[in-house]
């Protein structure tokens, strides 16, 4: 599946190179609303962050289109870390409180996008492409509340990822005047986020919600 997405994104990319002369620049931005699917030990929930970069519309034919993108996407997750409690444990003196551990994952992604457009009304386009993702940054702030107090602790985790994301997008668009782009769009991770042991299933899980502009 992977080598399928990559090989499809870069198909794509070239063909559009191709017909250079009829594509449509422009700029977009917006909201992400990402989490991490896959893991029964962490509650994941999702965390508010952004996207912004370029796109380039390349029209096939009068219904059909594709557009690349190249976006910066900052992405993660927040939640409860699920701690295991054992039944009629001792505790350690009366009053105590079992800690509550939360945690916030700020990813950073170079992501190239490669969009398959369908008109289905004038101005308005289904969307659906593979994407293929590059891990600048990683990091995790880990919060430990408990009885004794408060503890935060900020770590870099890319060197525990996964340099290469690969997943699936669907969407839907809006062009307002062959100019203004309103977009919304959720990618499905399909490759493993963590190059770890201890988070083997987690995927990416991003909604985005966008606004373009077409010189």
């Amino acid at each position: 599946m992977k080598k399928i997405i990559l090989v499809t994104c870069l198909t794509l990319v070239s063909f559009s190179f191709s017909y250079a002369q009829k594509v449509q620049y422009g700029v977009k931005g917006g909201l992400n609303l990402a989490s991490l699917y896959g893991a029964d030990y962490q509650d994941h929930e999702y965390n508010t962050y952004y996207h912004i970069g370029g796109m380039a519309e390349l029209p096939i034919t009068e219904k059909f289109s594709v557009q690349p993108e190249l976006l910066y996407s900052v992405q993660g997750s927040k939640g409860d870390l699920i701690l295991i409690s054992l039944h009629n444990m001792a505790v350690p003196y009366p009053g105590y409180i079992s800690p509550k551990v939360t945690f916030d994952i700020k990813s950073q992604y170079l992501n190239i996008p490669v969009m398959a457009k369908y008109d289905v009304f004038k101005g308005v386009d289904l969307e659906f492409g593979p994407q293929l993702g590059f891990l600048l940054a990683a990091e995790q702030k880990t919060k430990y509340s408990g009885d004794t107090g408060t503890t935060i602790l900020t770590e870099d985790i890319k060197d525990d990822m996964n340099k290469v994301d690969f997943g699936l997008n669907f969407g839907l668009s809006y062009t307002i005047g062959n100019a203004i782009n309103l977009g919304a769009r959720y990618n499905l991770g399909l490759s493993k986020v963590y190059d770890t042991n201890y988070f083997e299933e987690e995927k990416n899980s991003v909604f985005q919600f966008s606004v373009g502009y077409f010189f």
